[in-house]
């Protein structure tokens, strides 16, 4: 097991010299120098690009790296400076150490700070020392040291750095691991031994099992979320009316208004979390977990665990709030370490799932109290579906699993309308995408889709109806493997659904994927897929283009007693001359290929047509 311990502390300085070289002095003193340290810079230079012009000058010109997408050559970078075309604010995120050696890239920072006071002030800095030997390690384990640059934000502090160390050990109460923290904390001064602890599963591990056997699991652990699912809604349990728990809109809300009214206590959230849980579920242990998710895991089979996490919300620095998550890990065999959850709401098919905020201690108390009778009655039916279809943990998909195969959207369509016609008389449809288990198609897996249109077995197409009876959407879920999934949200006003256009009828009147991916692939896709490093997904997205001034106008409502009418008609208006006077029927296919470029660079390659007839085709590289 990988045991990282991260640490991190403001700068007490806003100049960028004076960050930057207290940072280098950091590498120079507690650093052993080798030559597989890499260094990446970040600068994004306001108006006096000179620090970046510096950059591109001691870099091949082929060095990669420069513009807002990473797309530019140091060598095209330098052209268009003297050609005065350089935008503002200019970009670079280059790894330096590619194109030169470690000690002639720490020289090269150094000298940045020789250009002109105006430049310096101008250009913002960050930068990442990887594959760091802290003195103390001896050799063992890696480290990591990051500067953030917050000048964009006007931060009172500017600058910030975080470093972290990472080994191998059983866990992080691993006396060996414990003593290597100490020394290289004693060596270095960096608190490491006082640090955020994480322990994960290293990539290489996890890479041993087939692909055929991840997809039979994590399949089998979407069924038995289903499952219970149906089975806790048929028995009528009600989530709305628990103490502090709220949309996250309203919750966010909640926060705002604590916070800015002076509203504040301290409230230990792990450790009464942890109190709640061994006095509730003592059954459940501490497995894993951070200052963000807290896990508990208790064994249902020899190789399989049931999850039940914390996991808190930021909401932009205002804290104090959390939701809860469901899940599994796997102990034992080819697929030990691999661990799933998903949020305990979606068993009650809510898209957006509330969440629980607290000011105090009793609050929080209160919160835990309702958890536990609302956990009593869940856990025991998610538990028995998990050991229904994952004990033992399966290696091929379950013939009972409903299995579609490469079937395309229209194909799919039919399933999906007779769910909506269920939910609501008046569910009119309004945009069919394509989707998928991202796990496993960043596991190696790769597109969720086929160039032929159809769904690989990872796969799965969304068709969102709108009801406006029931003023909410309904987010349809067909994938080539397992059950259809239906989640139910509304939009607050402030979202400006109210410009979403809905499909005209019939709804079989558009080209299906199978075409429209053959458009895509002859107008572009097929060349960016050749000449590219990888691709690795291709994203289908069918709906009607969204009226803009409608949904200004839907906003604009909420402040008809602070906007004068003639002003809130004048915006309205500026909305109405940028959007398209197309009719409803016009709808478009939108295709996105996910394309790494070259090692460093993603450029995606996007072409967007109409959906009827296949033309007025444009196309986006971006």
């Amino acid at each position: 097991m990988l045991i990282i311990s991260s640490v991190s502390w403001p700068l007490e300085t806003k100049d960028a010299s004076e960050a930057v070289q207290k940072t280098l002095d950091i590498i120079r003193s507690k650093v052993s120098i080798k030559d597989n340290i890499t260094i990446s810079l970040g600068m994004a230079a306001m108006s006096f690009p000179d620090i970046l012009v510096l950059l591109a000058g001691a870099l091949p010109e082929e060095a990669e790296g420069f513009g807002m997408d990473r797309s530019v050559s140091a060598g095209q970078f330098l052209q268009y400076h003297v050609a005065g075309q350089l935008p503002k604010p200019s970009f670079c995120h280059c790894d330096v150490t590619d194109y030169l050696s470690v000690s002639d890239t720490l020289k090269l920072i150094e000298s940045f700070f020789q250009a002109a006071p105006r430049a310096i002030r101008s250009t913002s800095f960050t930068m990442t020392f990887k594959n760091l030997d802290w003195r103390g390690a001896d050799g063992v384990g890696s480290g990591m040291l990051h500067l953030s640059d917050m000048k964009a934000f006007r931060r009172k502090q500017r600058f910030h750095l975080d470093a972290n160390y990472s080994c191998q050990g059983k866990n992080s109460k691993d006396s060996s691991v414990k003593k290597l923290f100490r020394k290289i904390t004693g060596e270095t001064g960096i608190p490491f031994d006082k640090g955020r602890i994480i322990e994960t599963i290293e990539k290489e591990t996890l890479a041993k099992a087939e692909p055929q056997q991840i997809l039979a699991a994590r399949v089998c652990f979407e069924e038995a979320f289903e499952q219970a699912g149906l089975e806790i809604r048929n028995r009528n349990l009600r989530w709305q009316g628990l103490f502090g728990l709220a949309s996250k809109h309203e919750s966010f809300n909640r926060r705002f208004e604590s916070v800015f009214s002076g509203k504040k206590e301290r409230v230990n959230f792990p450790a009464l979390v942890r109190h709640f849980m061994k006095e509730s579920f003592p059954e459940f242990k501490p497995c894993k977990g951070d200052r963000e998710q807290i896990f508990f895991s208790k064994p249902i089979s020899s190789d399989l665990e049931m999850v039940v996490a914390f996991d808190r919300i930021h909401f932009s620095g205002l804290g104090k709030a959390f939701t809860l998550l469901l899940g599994i890990r796997i102990t034992e065999g080819p697929l030990a370490g691999r661990s799933w959850d998903d949020n305990l709401f979606r068993l009650f098919q809510q898209q957006f799932p509330p969440c629980w905020t607290y000011v105090t201690k009793v609050e929080l108390t209160g919160e835990l109290k309702g958890i536990g009778g609302f956990l009593k009655s869940i856990l025991p039916v998610f538990e028995k579906d998990l050991t229904h279809y994952l004990c033992p943990i399966p290696t091929k998909i379950p013939d009972s699993i409903p299995n579609r195969g490469a079937i395309t959207a229209k194909q799919a369509m039919e399933e999906s309308l007779n769910a909506a016609g269920t939910w609501a008389e008046d569910a009119a449809l309004d945009s069919v995408g394509s989707g998928g288990l991202l796990s496993l198609r960043d596991g190696g897996m790769g597109p969720m889709i086929d160039l032929n249109g159809s769904l690989r077995p990872h796969g799965c197409w969304y068709y969102s109806f709108y009801s406006p009876a029931k003023k909410s959407t309904l987010l349809i879920q067909i994938p080539s493997l397992g059950a259809l999934r239906c989640n139910e949200f509304a939009w607050p006003k402030s979202f400006g659904r109210t410009g979403k256009r809905i499909f005209p009828t019939p709804f079989d009147n558009w080209i299906d994927t199978d075409l429209a991916m053959n458009i895509a692939e002859e107008n572009g896709g097929r060349a960016a897929r050749e000449n590219a490093v990888n691709t690795w997904d291709i994203i289908t997205k069918l709906e009607v283009p969204t009226d803009r001034a409608a949904e200004a106008r839907a906003v604009l409502e909420d402040y008809s007693d602070k906007i004068p009418e003639a002003v809130r008609d004048n915006i309205v208006g500026l909305f109405e001359d940028k959007t398209s006077k197309t009719q409803s029927s016009n709808l478009r296919w939108t295709i996105q290929y996910l394309i790494q470029k070259t090692k460093n660079i993603r450029k995606d390659f996007i072409i967007s047509f109409n959906a009827i007839d296949g033309g007025d085709i444009k196309i986006i590289e971006n």
